[in-house]
Protein backbone atom coordinates (compact mmCIF):
# COMPACT_ATOMS: atom_id res chain seq x y z
CA UNK A 1 0.00 0.00 0.00
CA UNK A 2 1.41 3.34 -1.05
CA UNK A 3 1.63 6.55 1.11
CA UNK A 4 -1.20 8.28 -0.57
CA UNK A 5 -3.88 5.00 0.14
CA UNK A 6 -2.54 4.85 3.66
CA UNK A 7 -3.44 8.63 4.19
CA UNK A 8 -7.04 7.54 2.63
CA UNK A 9 -7.69 5.07 4.98
CA UNK A 10 -6.75 6.79 8.32
CA UNK A 11 -8.42 9.97 6.91
CA UNK A 12 -11.70 7.96 6.38
CA UNK A 13 -11.37 5.57 9.07
CA UNK A 14 -10.05 7.75 11.96
CA UNK A 15 -7.70 7.06 14.53
CA UNK A 16 -9.05 3.87 15.81
CA UNK A 17 -8.50 2.54 12.20
CA UNK A 18 -4.52 2.44 13.41
CA UNK A 19 -4.81 2.26 17.31
CA UNK A 20 -3.68 -1.07 17.55
CA UNK A 21 -1.41 -3.05 20.18
CA UNK A 22 1.47 -0.22 21.29
CA UNK A 23 4.87 -1.69 21.50
CA UNK A 24 7.96 0.39 22.94
CA UNK A 25 11.17 0.31 21.54
CA UNK A 26 14.47 1.87 22.65
CA UNK A 27 17.08 3.17 20.63
CA UNK A 28 20.72 3.52 21.73
CA UNK A 29 22.95 7.10 21.11
CA UNK A 30 25.15 4.35 19.36
CA UNK A 31 24.75 0.95 19.90
CA UNK A 32 26.55 -2.08 19.64
CA UNK A 33 29.04 -1.66 16.63
CA UNK A 34 27.79 -4.09 13.77
CA UNK A 35 30.72 -6.69 12.21
CA UNK A 36 31.28 -5.35 8.75
CA UNK A 37 33.26 -7.80 6.27
CA UNK A 38 36.03 -6.66 3.72
CA UNK A 39 37.35 -7.94 0.95
CA UNK A 40 41.14 -7.11 1.11
CA UNK A 41 42.26 -3.93 -1.10
CA UNK A 42 44.11 -4.65 -4.33
CA UNK A 43 44.25 -4.28 -8.17
CA UNK A 44 43.36 -0.36 -8.25
CA UNK A 45 46.20 -0.19 -10.56
CA UNK A 46 44.60 -2.37 -13.19
CA UNK A 47 41.69 0.39 -13.57
CA UNK A 48 44.82 2.76 -15.18
CA UNK A 49 45.53 0.02 -17.75
CA UNK A 50 44.55 0.41 -21.58
CA UNK A 51 40.68 -0.79 -22.24
CA UNK A 52 40.36 -1.10 -18.15
CA UNK A 53 37.11 -3.60 -17.30
CA UNK A 54 34.92 -1.05 -16.08
CA UNK A 55 33.20 -3.54 -13.46
CA UNK A 56 36.86 -4.69 -12.37
CA UNK A 57 36.20 -5.00 -8.24
CA UNK A 58 39.28 -3.39 -6.46
CA UNK A 59 37.41 -4.34 -3.08
CA UNK A 60 33.93 -4.57 -1.60
CA UNK A 61 32.84 -3.67 2.34
CA UNK A 62 29.59 -5.27 4.22
CA UNK A 63 28.18 -3.29 6.78
CA UNK A 64 25.79 -4.67 8.73
CA UNK A 65 24.84 -1.38 10.39
CA UNK A 66 23.42 -0.45 6.55
CA UNK A 67 22.26 -4.05 5.51
CA UNK A 68 24.61 -2.84 2.54
CA UNK A 69 27.65 -4.42 0.38
CA UNK A 70 29.13 -1.88 -1.12
CA UNK A 71 31.60 -2.31 -3.93
CA UNK A 72 34.73 -0.15 -5.17
CA UNK A 73 34.79 -0.65 -8.97
CA UNK A 74 37.28 0.87 -11.78
CA UNK A 75 34.38 2.40 -13.11
CA UNK A 76 34.69 5.58 -15.55
CA UNK A 77 36.21 9.22 -15.26
CA UNK A 78 32.86 10.77 -15.88
CA UNK A 79 30.56 8.07 -13.56
CA UNK A 80 31.66 6.40 -10.87
CA UNK A 81 34.84 4.08 -8.93
CA UNK A 82 38.31 4.43 -9.19
CA UNK A 83 38.42 6.57 -12.63
CA UNK A 84 35.94 9.06 -11.72
CA UNK A 85 37.77 9.27 -7.90
CA UNK A 86 41.00 9.76 -9.71
CA UNK A 87 39.26 12.52 -12.27
CA UNK A 88 38.01 14.54 -9.48
CA UNK A 89 40.81 14.18 -6.21
CA UNK A 90 43.77 12.73 -7.41
CA UNK A 91 45.87 11.33 -6.91
CA UNK A 92 44.55 7.50 -6.41
CA UNK A 93 46.19 5.42 -4.25
CA UNK A 94 46.60 2.15 -2.02
CA UNK A 95 45.36 4.58 1.16
CA UNK A 96 42.91 5.82 -1.25
CA UNK A 97 41.53 2.85 -0.94
CA UNK A 98 41.98 1.70 2.49
CA UNK A 99 40.12 5.51 3.18
CA UNK A 100 36.94 4.08 1.21
CA UNK A 101 37.09 1.08 3.10
CA UNK A 102 37.43 2.70 6.52
CA UNK A 103 34.93 4.73 5.73
CA UNK A 104 32.42 1.68 4.66
CA UNK A 105 33.05 0.14 7.16
CA UNK A 106 32.99 2.82 10.06
CA UNK A 107 30.41 5.22 9.36
CA UNK A 108 26.65 3.89 11.26
CA UNK A 109 24.13 5.40 8.90
CA UNK A 110 23.56 6.38 5.76
CA UNK A 111 22.73 9.95 4.73
CA UNK A 112 21.46 12.08 1.90
CA UNK A 113 24.14 12.71 -1.44
CA UNK A 114 22.96 14.39 -4.31
CA UNK A 115 22.45 12.85 -7.31
CA UNK A 116 19.39 10.05 -8.39
CA UNK A 117 19.28 6.94 -5.76
CA UNK A 118 22.78 8.34 -4.04
CA UNK A 119 23.69 7.96 -0.27
CA UNK A 120 27.09 9.43 1.45
CA UNK A 121 28.82 7.56 4.52
CA UNK A 122 30.75 10.19 6.48
CA UNK A 123 33.16 9.74 8.94
CA UNK A 124 34.70 12.54 10.95
CA UNK A 125 36.94 13.79 13.94
CA UNK A 126 37.76 17.92 14.48
CA UNK A 127 39.21 18.31 11.86
CA UNK A 128 38.40 16.39 8.57
CA UNK A 129 35.53 14.88 7.48
CA UNK A 130 36.27 11.94 4.71
CA UNK A 131 32.93 11.55 2.50
CA UNK A 132 32.10 8.28 0.26
CA UNK A 133 29.24 8.56 -2.31
CA UNK A 134 27.51 5.34 -2.99
CA UNK A 135 24.54 4.57 -5.52
CA UNK A 136 22.05 2.21 -3.88
CA UNK A 137 20.80 0.83 -7.22
CA UNK A 138 24.12 -0.68 -8.16
CA UNK A 139 25.69 -0.71 -4.47
CA UNK A 140 28.84 1.15 -6.09
CA UNK A 141 31.22 3.44 -5.22
CA UNK A 142 30.37 6.71 -7.01
CA UNK A 143 33.00 9.00 -5.11
CA UNK A 144 35.22 9.74 -2.60
CA UNK A 145 36.37 12.84 -0.66
CA UNK A 146 37.48 14.76 1.98
CA UNK A 147 36.76 17.95 3.70
CA UNK A 148 38.39 20.02 6.20
CA UNK A 149 37.17 23.82 7.08
CA UNK A 150 39.19 26.69 5.33
CA UNK A 151 41.47 24.39 3.34
CA UNK A 152 40.44 23.52 -0.33
CA UNK A 153 42.33 20.12 -0.28
CA UNK A 154 39.68 16.88 -1.23
CA UNK A 155 42.04 14.48 -1.29
CA UNK A 156 43.33 14.08 2.72
CA UNK A 157 43.93 10.06 2.35
CA UNK A 158 46.19 9.47 5.32
CA UNK A 159 43.65 11.86 7.26
CA UNK A 160 41.00 9.71 6.58
CA UNK A 161 42.73 6.71 7.30
CA UNK A 162 43.53 7.91 11.25
CA UNK A 163 39.45 9.23 12.03
CA UNK A 164 39.34 6.81 14.79
CA UNK A 165 36.19 4.74 14.51
CA UNK A 166 35.15 4.64 18.57
CA UNK A 167 34.50 8.42 17.25
CA UNK A 168 31.53 7.11 15.30
CA UNK A 169 28.54 7.67 16.61
CA UNK A 170 24.66 7.76 15.75
CA UNK A 171 22.64 10.86 17.01
CA UNK A 172 20.88 10.34 20.20
CA UNK A 173 16.70 9.71 19.99
CA UNK A 174 14.08 10.19 22.18
CA UNK A 175 12.36 6.85 23.27
CA UNK A 176 8.66 7.33 21.85
CA UNK A 177 5.79 4.70 21.68
CA UNK A 178 5.34 3.13 18.57
CA UNK A 179 2.36 1.99 16.93
CA UNK A 180 2.41 -2.13 15.41
CA UNK A 181 0.61 -1.10 12.48
CA UNK A 182 2.52 1.13 9.52
CA UNK A 183 1.03 3.95 10.56
CA UNK A 184 0.85 6.75 14.03
CA UNK A 185 -2.01 8.92 14.27
CA UNK A 186 -2.83 11.42 17.45
CA UNK A 187 -5.68 10.17 19.28
CA UNK A 188 -7.51 13.30 18.96
CA UNK A 189 -6.64 15.20 15.82
CA UNK A 190 -5.11 14.59 12.44
CA UNK A 191 -1.25 14.58 12.76
CA UNK A 192 0.29 11.26 11.62
CA UNK A 193 3.07 9.27 10.25
CA UNK A 194 3.03 6.41 7.95
CA UNK A 195 5.71 4.04 6.01
CA UNK A 196 4.95 1.90 3.02
CA UNK A 197 7.67 -0.33 1.20
CA UNK A 198 7.75 -1.65 -1.71
CA UNK A 199 9.60 -5.15 -2.01
CA UNK A 200 9.28 -8.88 -2.24
CA UNK A 201 9.92 -10.56 0.92
CA UNK A 202 13.05 -9.91 2.53
CA UNK A 203 14.41 -7.46 0.25
CA UNK A 204 12.76 -3.67 0.16
CA UNK A 205 13.11 -1.84 -3.51
CA UNK A 206 11.48 1.32 -2.21
CA UNK A 207 10.14 2.95 0.98
CA UNK A 208 7.88 5.91 0.92
CA UNK A 209 7.55 8.33 4.29
CA UNK A 210 4.92 10.79 5.28
CA UNK A 211 4.13 12.91 7.95
CA UNK A 212 0.05 15.00 7.68
CA UNK A 213 -0.27 17.49 9.78
CA UNK A 214 -3.30 18.96 11.82
CA UNK A 215 -4.12 20.89 8.88
CA UNK A 216 -3.77 21.47 5.38
CA UNK A 217 -3.08 25.00 6.03
CA UNK A 218 -0.12 23.93 8.08
CA UNK A 219 3.05 24.07 6.96
CA UNK A 220 6.32 23.01 7.88
CA UNK A 221 9.94 21.31 7.21
CA UNK A 222 11.19 18.26 8.22
CA UNK A 223 13.72 15.21 7.97
CA UNK A 224 12.83 11.45 7.85
CA UNK A 225 14.49 9.49 9.74
CA UNK A 226 14.79 5.18 9.10
CA UNK A 227 15.10 2.73 12.20
CA UNK A 228 15.94 -0.51 12.00
CA UNK A 229 15.48 -3.25 14.57
CA UNK A 230 15.32 0.17 17.07
CA UNK A 231 18.68 1.66 15.64
CA UNK A 232 18.77 4.68 13.29
CA UNK A 233 20.79 3.68 9.86
CA UNK A 234 19.25 6.02 7.09
CA UNK A 235 18.68 9.48 7.37
CA UNK A 236 16.69 11.86 4.04
CA UNK A 237 16.95 15.16 3.64
CA UNK A 238 15.27 17.41 4.52
CA UNK A 239 11.53 18.24 2.88
CA UNK A 240 9.26 21.02 3.23
CA UNK A 241 5.51 21.48 2.76
CA UNK A 242 1.68 22.23 3.33
CA UNK A 243 -0.25 19.74 5.04
CA UNK A 244 1.61 17.06 4.86
CA UNK A 245 5.71 15.65 4.05
CA UNK A 246 6.63 12.87 1.97
CA UNK A 247 9.44 11.50 0.68
CA UNK A 248 10.61 8.40 -1.37
CA UNK A 249 13.62 6.35 -0.82
CA UNK A 250 15.78 3.95 -3.08
CA UNK A 251 16.57 0.85 -0.61
CA UNK A 252 17.92 -2.15 -2.67
CA UNK A 253 18.00 -3.68 0.91
CA UNK A 254 18.11 -7.04 2.02
CA UNK A 255 16.65 -7.47 6.16
CA UNK A 256 17.10 -9.91 8.17
CA UNK A 257 13.21 -12.10 8.69
CA UNK A 258 10.74 -10.26 11.40
CA UNK A 259 13.17 -6.76 11.37
CA UNK A 260 11.18 -4.19 12.30
CA UNK A 261 11.38 -0.93 10.31
CA UNK A 262 10.50 2.51 11.44
CA UNK A 263 9.89 5.70 9.93
CA UNK A 264 10.25 9.19 11.81
CA UNK A 265 10.74 12.96 11.52
CA UNK A 266 12.78 15.40 13.03
CA UNK A 267 9.49 17.52 14.31
CA UNK A 268 7.68 14.38 16.20
CA UNK A 269 8.68 12.61 18.45
CA UNK A 270 6.43 9.44 17.02
CA UNK A 271 7.18 6.61 14.54
CA UNK A 272 5.14 4.43 12.56
CA UNK A 273 6.08 0.86 12.29
CA UNK A 274 5.95 -2.33 10.36
CA UNK A 275 7.54 -5.67 10.13
CA UNK A 276 9.79 -7.05 7.50
CA UNK A 277 9.04 -11.09 6.72
CA UNK A 278 9.86 -13.31 4.21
Amino acid sequence: MNLSNIFRVVSRLGVLAVVVTLAWFVTSAAGAAAVTTTVPAGGFQDCFAPNADANHLVTSVDNQDTYRTVALRCGSASTFGVLHINAGHPPFNATTVQCIEHVLSTAPYEGPASGKDNVSYTISNRQLDAIVIVNVDTDNVVTAYTSQGGSPRSNDWDGCVSIPASAQHTPNVTVTPQTAGSCWQEWFGNRSVCIAVNGTKLHVNTLGAGESYESFDDTGCATPLLFAGGRLFRIGSNTCGRGLLSQNFAMNNDFPNNLRLCLGWTDIDHRGCLTIHD
